[in-house]
């Protein structure tokens, strides 16, 4: 897709909804990204992006003044670098649409920005976002381009123990769920399929729906998965555990099907020679 086309939709949602152009452009950037990968997955041939992005605006002489001092000053890398400097000229814009220089900065619209904020970022996002924030205002009160040091004023929001879901459940609670589903019907054997070899190989969404009968070696005994993200192939035990479930042999099946996928309940499926098991 031409990065021409990207930018004249960012600026009728711009025009349309109001939002702010960098976010928008952010947004539409991962959704195409998203779709892309998906019409990949079915198949379908996806053109490259063909034009390279326009160069970056030149920095105004506060901004270029904040990126050196991050970068001589705190040592950070060029990636946080650019992330901070995101962060600081939003915070910019926002200050222009509520008519407020630099220098006439108050706390109630540092409180406005993060509250608006917030609406659109996760606690630990918006956490990061507030660092970023405190440390341009240190920036700008050691510039002497604020009377006072606002950074006080930020205020993060509480990030408490418990409030994200646990990133692994224990092999109990992992057992119980996959032995809760039907396996009497297609879409159950299938479901247990792919739970199965998440659960077993920790493999993730991705993954487990770009695996086909020709993923599964039979002779060395062998599961070749696809990283979407960088298109390479690892090769993976086929362990006992799980290649239970793939009998009766589905070699001599084979030939019945093209490439079966976990794609959905009206393709078929590897699940639909899959046997029940005893996890």
């Amino acid at each position: 897709m031409k990065w021409e086309i990207v930018e004249g939709w960012v600026a009728q949602c711009v025009r349309t909804w109001g939002t702010d152009p960098d976010i928008t452009r952010r947004t539409i950037r991962s959704a195409l990204w998203a779709w892309s990968w998906g019409l990949k997955a079915c198949g379908y041939k996806v053109p490259p992006w063909v034009s390279a992005p326009p160069p970056t605006p030149a920095l105004s002489p506060l901004q270029d003044a904040f990126v050196q001092h991050r970068r001589d000053v705190r040592g950070l890398s060029e990636s946080t670098i650019r992330q901070d400097l995101a962060l600081v000229q939003e915070f910019l814009r926002f200050l222009r649409r509520q008519r407020r220089s630099i220098a006439t900065i108050k706390v109630a619209n540092i409180d406005r920005f993060v509250h608006e904020s917030s609406s659109r970022m996760a606690a630990k996002t918006l956490a990061r976002a507030v660092y970023v924030l405190r440390a341009f205002l240190r920036f700008l009160y050691a510039s002497g381009l604020i009377p006072h040091n606002l950074a006080s004023a930020v205020t993060a929001p509480r990030i408490r123990r418990g409030d994200t879901p646990p990133r692994a459940l224990p092999w109990s609670d992992v057992r119980r769920i996959i032995r809760a589903i039907d396996r009497t019907t297609r879409t159950g054997r299938r479901d247990y399929a792919m739970l199965l070899l998440m659960a077993t190989y920790g493999l993730g969404s991705g993954e487990v729906r770009g695996l086909t009968l020709e993923s599964i070696d039979w002779r060395r005994r062998q599961l070749r998965v696809a990283r979407p993200k960088t298109s390479r192939e690892i090769c993976l035990p086929l362990l006992p555990s799980v290649a239970q479930p793939f009998r009766p042999d589905l070699r001599s099946m084979q030939p019945l099907f093209e490439r079966l996928t976990f794609l959905g309940h009206g393709n078929a499926s590897l699940a639909v020679a899959f046997p029940a098991a005893e996890v």
